[in-house]
């Protein structure tokens, strides 16, 4: 365990000074999450969605296929923040978790007051909202509301906590939104807030991808991450842009020393799903390994970063 550790940490000091002063602060975002959730997705929202050719390229087909990251940008524009205002947005799940996500640098006060507007108009002949509930999570005031939106039935939870709002999506496609899911997620994030749950799990892979435009951290579940190669226990990359291409540095630990070389020779051989499935393709442009750690970087377009984030976060 303390070799693994120290190769961890050895590896991640290689990485940061690549991407030092600048950048996602990976480490402290994941300190916000409790160690009920896997997976992390972090982006400078107001970047990516400021910048002309990323908002295009990037944002665009991600909303197109309704991504997470739109629900994100979806609530700001119904509480009526600007994006530009965002220092970072952030998605997470887990198993048998709410969905939720985290957005830091807009005015949390106004936030939770279009929250409460929300009120006036719940439950109206016709209103999308058809509830509203202030509720005591934690010692927190947790709005919980929703309603019928199109075809799905929905349920939010909104609060803010230290400059931070927080917004977790119930989503009922055949049964109803779980709100009872909705209010155990809600209780485990403002546990960790408080000291009395413990952090997501995989805080020193976040560490060792700081920087960067957007950031990934996942505890791998072999049975359903992608892309994945025997082995893989936790998976964390950041993303750069630069004009019309990214650098994506990963960084990923393996149960075994073995399992971690045999990955090695498939990327050097080009022939890893690090490297190619779906919509994302890059190109292997460093590598090296610490005991059953890897720590890689690949080149690729705009359209392979939408794929890379579609893999990892898929669409629920």
């Amino acid at each position: 365990m303390y070799r693994k550790l120290f190769a961890l940490l050895l590896i991640a000091a290689v990485a940061l000074p690549v991407v030092a002063g600048q950048g996602l602060k990976m480490d402290e975002i994941v300190t916000q999450y409790p160690d009920t959730f896997t997976k992390i997705l972090t982006l400078d929202l107001a970047k990516l969605s400021g910048d002309e050719v990323l908002n295009g390229a990037v944002i665009g087909p991600l909303a197109a296929a309704n991504h997470p990251v739109n629900g994100i940008l979806r609530s700001l524009g119904i509480l009526g923040l600007d994006v530009a205002d965002v220092v970072h947005a952030t998605y997470s799940t887990g198993p048998g978790m709410t969905p939720y996500s985290l957005v830091l640098g807009v005015d949390t006060d106004q936030a939770m007051q279009a929250v409460g507007d929300i009120e006036a108009g719940a439950g109206a002949p016709g209103a999308p909202y058809q509830n509203w509930d202030m509720e005591t999570i934690v010692d927190t005031s947790v709005v919980i509301t929703g309603g019928r939106f199109g075809p799905f039935e929905m349920q939010w939870g909104y609060f803010a906590k230290e400059g931070m709002l927080w917004i977790g999506s119930e989503v009922g496609l055949i049964a109803p939104p779980d709100l009872d899911r909705l209010r155990a997620s809600t209780e485990s994030i403002l546990n960790r807030a408080s000291g009395e749950a413990l952090v997501f799990d995989e805080l020193l892979m976040g560490l060792g991808v700081g920087g960067g435009d957007i950031s990934f951290v996942r505890a791998t579940d072999n049975a359903r991450d992608r892309p994945f190669e025997t082995g893989d226990e936790a998976m964390a990359y950041s993303v750069t842009f630069a004009d019309d291409s990214a650098t994506v540095r990963f960084l990923v630990r393996f149960s075994t020393i073995d399992e971690a070389t045999a990955a090695a020779d498939k990327l050097s051989a080009g022939t890893s799903s690090y490297l190619a499935q779906d919509l994302y393709h890059g190109e292997l442009t460093d590598l090296t390994q610490a005991d059953a750690l890897l720590f890689f970087e690949v080149t690729t377009d705009l359209a392979g970063i939408v794929g890379l984030v579609m893999l990892t976060v898929p669409i629920i």
